[in-house]
Formats: C-alpha cells, sequence, structure tokens
C-alpha cells in the first residue's frame, strides 16, 4: 500500500507501506499488521515469532500444535532461538556453508527418493512439469542441529544454470589465455616433454588439458645439394586439446538444481506411513465396494460422469461429486451454505449415510451387507 506524507515545505512525497500476514490453512489471514515498506524481513520476522505463541493460543492452538512456514528470510540466529520448541519450515539460503555441505552430500551419495512431478495443474503444452527428487540428511547451524531436505528441481533456478554456463566459458577462457603463451616446437624431446608436463597442469575444476606430442621434420636453411634431396632434422611439435571434465561439470550441474529445506519438524517413520498408506487404501476401496453393493442389492444406479448413469462408482468419482460441499462452524453448530443436491443425496445412500454426516461428527453409516450373507443369518 503507498500513501502520501507532506514534508516541511508542504510538497507531497511518497512513503512505502506493506501489510504483514500470518495466514493457516494454505493462506487463510489470522492476524495481520501494517509495516514500513523498508523493514527488513529478517526483522518483521523476529517481531511475528515473538509474538506466535500468544497468537495461537488465542485460537485455542497451545506449543507444538502448529508448524510455522516461513520464507529464508527467516533463518537467522535471533529468529531461531526465538522459535524454542515450535515447529518450522524454512529454506536455508545458499550462502550458508551448512547449505553447500548438505547439497554436495546428496550429490555425491546419490541416493535420491524419487517425488515426480507436484504440480496440481497440467503444465503448457510448450513445456513439461518439473519433477522433484529428495534427499534427507541433518546439518549444524549455530550450535543446533536440524533435520535437512535437499530438494532437486529438474526446473530450478534458470539462473543457476546461466550462472554455471558462464563458468564453464571462463573456465575454457581462462586456459586458452595460458596456452598462448606456450611454444609449439622444441629442439629436443626433454623440451618438448617438460612442456606438455605444464600444460597438463592447466586445468580448472571443470576443464583438463590433454597435451600431444607428434615429430616433425623440418628442412635445414640453405640450397639442398645439387640432385639431393634437402637435408632435414628433427623437431617436437605440441598441440593440445582444453577438454571438459564431464563429471566434474555434471556434478555442479546437479549441484545447480538444488535448494535445502531446514525444519524442525520430525519424519514419520516409514511404518507409520505404510500404516497410513493401507489404511486409506482400505477406506478408498471400501467406498467403492459399499456403493457397487448398494447399486447391485438395490437394482439402481448413480449419475456418474457428465450425469451419466453408472453401476460401477469409483472412489476418485466421489471426491470430484462431493468437492463443492461446503459446511461453516458457528457457535458450536454447522449449517450447509447450500443444500446439497439430488445427485449429492444419490451417492450418500449408496455409501449408507445422508446429508447428516457433514453436520453431526458423531454420525454413522449404515453397513451394506450382500443378499446372500442375511441369508446366512
Amino acid at each position: 500500500m503507498i500513501t502520501h506524507r507532506y514534508s516541511k515545505d508542504h510538497q507531497p512525497q511518497l512513503k512505502q507501506f506493506m501489510t504483514e500476514l500470518l495466514c493457516v490453512d494454505r493462506g487463510v489471514p489470522i492476524f495481520d499488521s501494517t509495516l514500513d515498506g523498508n523493514v527488513f524481513d529478517k526483522t518483521s520476522n523476529h517481531k511475528i515469532l515473538s509474538r506466535i505463541s500468544s497468537i495461537m493460543a488465542s485460537h485455542g492452538l497451545g506449543s507444538g500444535a502448529s508448524i510455522y512456514v516461513a520464507d529464508a528470510a527467516m533463518v537467522t540466529q535471533a529468529n531461531l532461538e526465538v522459535l524454542g520448541d515450535t515447529r518450522f519450515i524454512s529454506r536455508l539460503l545458499a550462502t550458508y556453508d551448512a547449505c553447500k555441505a548438505a547439497v554436495a552430500e546428496a550429490v555425491d551419495v546419490h541416493r535420491w527418493i524419487t517425488l515426480g512431478e507436484l504440480t496440481q495443474l497440467p503444465a503448457a503444452t510448450t513445456r513439461s512439469s518439473a519433477e522433484y527428487r529428495c534427499y534427507e540428511t541433518s546439518l549444524n547451524l549455530y550450535d543446533a542441529t536440524y533435520r535437512a531436505v535437499v530438494i532437486h528441481s529438474s526446473f530450478y533456478d534458470k539462473r543457476r544454470q546461466n550462472k554455471l554456463q558462464k563458468r564453464i566459458v571462463d573456465s575454457q577462457k581462462t586456459i586458452s589465455k595460458k596456452l598462448k603463451q606456450v611454444a609449439v616446437q622444441y629442439f629436443c624431446e626433454a623440451d618438448a616433454q617438460a612442456a606438455a608436463a605444464q600444460i597438463a597442469r592447466y586445468k580448472t575444476s571443470l576443464h583438463q588439458v590433454i597435451p600431444i606430442t607428434t615429430l616433425l621434420d623440418v628442412r635445414k636453411r640453405g640450397c639442398p645439394p645439387k640432385g639431393r634431396l634437402a637435408p632435414t632434422v628433427t623437431r617436437y611439435q605440441l598441440s593440445w586439446e582444453p577438454k571438459e571434465q564431464t563429471q566434474a561439470i555434471e556434478r555442479e550441474r546437479e549441484i545447480a538444481g538444488c535448494f535445502v529445506l531446514i525444519t524442525t519438524v520430525a519424519a514419520s517413520g516409514p511404518s507409520a506411513l505404510a500404516m497410513i498408506l493401507i489404511i486409506a487404501l482400505m477406506i478408498w476401496r471400501l467406498m467403492e465396494r459399499s456403493m457397487r453393493l448398494y447399486l447391485k442389492e438395490t437394482q439402481s444406479i448413480l449419475p456418474g460422469w457428465d450425469n451419466k448413469p453408472t453401476t460401477k462408482p469409483t472412489a476418485y468419482m466421489i471426491s470430484m461429486v462431493f468437492m463443492g460441499i461446503q459446511v461453516v462452524l458457528t457457535q458450536g453448530n454447522r449449517y450447509f451454505l447450500k443444500t446439497p443436491s439430488a445427485r449429492h443425496t444419490a451417492f450418500l445412500s449408496a455409501l449408507g449415510l445422508d446429508d447428516r454426516v457433514f453436520n453431526l461428527p458423531k454420525c454413522r453409516c449404515k453397513p451394506i451387507i450382500p443378499q446372500l450373507m442375511r441369508s446366512r443369518g
């Protein structure tokens, strides 16, 4: 926000302000303040961190119930001390030695976990979506140990890739400049070998020089004797070939595609993650099974994609059907912002439910039991 102010001579000047927000649930603001437009992010982070406990408490959240997600400006010694036990996730600037060490470890160990494409929207037809990999380690910062997750993006920060390309070009220029001072012909083999050994040391972290020595017959000065071949002497010709160090360049290219997330949020163990996956899969399949049993028992159909009738609804279809349901909670009671449609009711019935499931936390479904099982008692 920009507003006017007046100087002593009553000439209007412009002063810039900005609004600081503390948000939850993917951008819902719960706290704001107006700051001078020239304030540093690190300073504003420090102030909000000093108040975050009381702000969270006012919304019924105790210690450990929230995770503070902030950009890289949050990571300073003062801010980390103020955070205390507050869980957080942020990005660590590449200027930190700990960040460079974590990235180097991830690239050298090369035990990436493939995450694939994370975008929620389809990419444009002219380009593909970025693919991500991650590697978990730990790092020490200001005498404290933090969990670090190194993320590699196939499209991360083109500026870094351009900077690497400039380094490659500069590396080759540096070697070429040194090689201009090297003689190309030598009278004795020892001198040629010494020069070859010297230029082989002209390598950089991205290039090396491959020297090549060849024999060259050079005609002596003066006119050759009549009727005889011109006498020659042996010279040693030195040439070279600047060559990229492919592995080193690929390593730098991989490093350029990395950034580091620093956090105090503990990772879930493999067993816990596996159990969550199994429970989710069980619920997913039970929803489909329940609906299809209901349709079979009642000899009915459901309005599927584009409202076309179907006898084989899927769990994904359910998630899309109920995407528009909105419920507001006020004074302990839940209300629909819009009454569920006939299509919603049909799917709820197939699940053994009705619209009370959205308003009554203890509402339970009516199990769909096949006829054959009922006849057996």
